[in-house]
């Protein structure tokens, strides 16, 4: 910026001839105005922009993937859990149902499972060609399980339960069989059923339901027979453990099977075909 600042006067007069304040009050004026001029023409410097917030990771599955699902009917109840699991464990990426439904579809192996899953599809594309998945997935849950359940598989359960027996399994393999057949056969677990504990009962090994039942106060509940199977059972065979005879201890021989009184220089086995000379006689 520059000023104009006079050094010469009309009418020949010097600036020492002039007073002060008539001097540099215009000199000033000018340099006030040229100023006020120069700030109402300075913008002010824009606000920096707010940082951008960073996008929120894209969350990543976890866990194993269920297994393909094979078609059969027992395989059914393993692969609706294993998906439950799967997708409660990674709801934030299958987080909307028609993504739940497209990884179980995704799970269909060959055979007949391709082709339920072909014509399923089929069934939902709408006019204008679009999927319409179910609004919630207990629903695809039943249409899928109804194609692939077992009608028979209550009567087959009770058939189960009517000659199942305890055997050689433990008393706690023993229980989580028979609730298993009892929630085939579509038989309510109630605690204090006495036509259910009689079932129990008699599945038990003789000589356990013995035990039981020669308590002082035998258990009147299906839990209390549980627990009390679960414990006698339990201490039964540890006690079998104990009296079992222990093993003899283990020689320090390292080569248990080489002979221990071999001689350091055996003599050599006679050769069946040499001649004894000893036997050996002349004649006239």
């Amino acid at each position: 910026m520059t000023l104009d600042i006079p050094t010469q006067f009309p009418h020949g007069t010097s600036l020492a001839s002039i007073p002060l304040s008539q001097t540099w009050f215009p000199v000033l004026m000018n340099i006030q105005n040229t100023i006020l001029l120069a700030l109402q023409n300075i913008q002010p410097a824009p606000a920096p922009l707010p940082t951008p917030a960073p996008a929120p990771a894209s969350p990543k599955e976890i866990g194993t993937k269920p297994l393909v699902f094979t078609g059969e009917s027992h395989d059914l109840q393993r692969f609706h859990q294993e998906c439950d699991l799967y997708l409660t464990l990674n709801s934030g990426v299958y987080n909307i149902v028609d993504k739940k439904i497209m990884l179980i579809i995704s799970l269909l192996g060959p055979g007949l499972p391709m082709i339920w899953k072909t014509s399923w599809l089929d069934s939902k594309i709408n006019a204008a060609g679009t999927l319409t998945f179910p609004t919630t997935i207990t629903t695809f849950w039943t249409k899928f399980e109804s194609a692939f359940e077992d009608k028979n598989e209550a009567d087959n359960a009770l058939h189960d339960l009517d000659s199942l027996q305890q055997g050689s399994s433990t008393a706690d393999e023993h229980i989580i069989k028979f609730k298993l057949l009892l929630s085939k056969a579509r038989i309510p677990l109630q605690n204090n059923d006495h036509a259910l504990i009689n079932l129990f009962q008699l599945t038990l090994n003789c000589g356990l339901a013995t035990r039981i039942l020669s308590q002082e106060t035998p258990p009147t509940t299906f839990q209390g027979w549980y627990n009390a199977a679960a414990k006698a059972d339990g201490n039964w065979r540890r006690m079998q453990a104990l009296l079992r005879p222990k093993k003899a201890p283990r020689s320090n021989n390292p080569w248990p099977f080489i002979y221990k009184n071999t001689p350091a220089h055996p003599s050599p086995r006679p050769d069946p075909n040499a001649m004894d000379v000893d036997t050996l006689y002349t004649t006239d």
